[in-house]
């Protein structure tokens, strides 16, 4: 801030061009004149570093549409973000920018999604493996499931 107040009273003064009093406070002759307008609009307060968030941003959601999602997602509560939207499309095509990630945000924000039970961890198999003396010893194998025979019987 007491930066660019010099900066303001150096400009005003004029002694020398505009693009030397912006390069000995090193900073561009945009954001010199960006300065400039500001404090001539808005005085000191205009000095002061600005949220770069927008005021409005054309994709949030109104109140209609978030409803709309809420109560999609309560009419079928086992249906991801993916298919509430091709239903959420067929009954309301003002929807139809809004997305996948949004829908999902929305009913995880308004806790309309249940938490994924933790698997129990397996532990490691922590017994040495089998003594080995000579080629062939050891022998294992690894059982994948249920699975046909030679002579049709499964094997289970």
């Amino acid at each position: 801030m007491e930066e660019r107040v010099r900066f303001i009273l150096a400009c005003r003064d004029a002694e020398e061009s505009f693009a030397a009093v912006c390069a000995s406070f090193g900073i561009s002759r945009k954001t010199g004149y960006k300065w400039l307008e500001r404090y001539d609009e808005h005085g000191m307060t205009g000095l002061v570093e600005q949220s770069r968030v927008p005021a409005v941003h054309p994709c949030w959601l109104t109140d209609a549409a978030l409803d709309a999602i809420i109560e999609a997602r309560k009419d079928h509560p086992t249906w991801g973000p993916k298919k509430l939207q091709g239903v959420l499309l067929a009954s309301h095509p003002e929807l139809a920018k809004v997305g996948i990630s949004t829908i999902a945000g929305v009913i995880k924000r308004y806790g309309l999604v249940r938490k994924q039970r933790r698997r129990p961890r397996i532990p490691r198999y922590s017994e040495p493996l089998g003594a080995c003396v000579a080629p062939n010893d050891v022998w294992c194998a690894d059982f994948k499931g249920h699975f046909a025979l030679l002579d049709r019987s499964r094997c289970s």
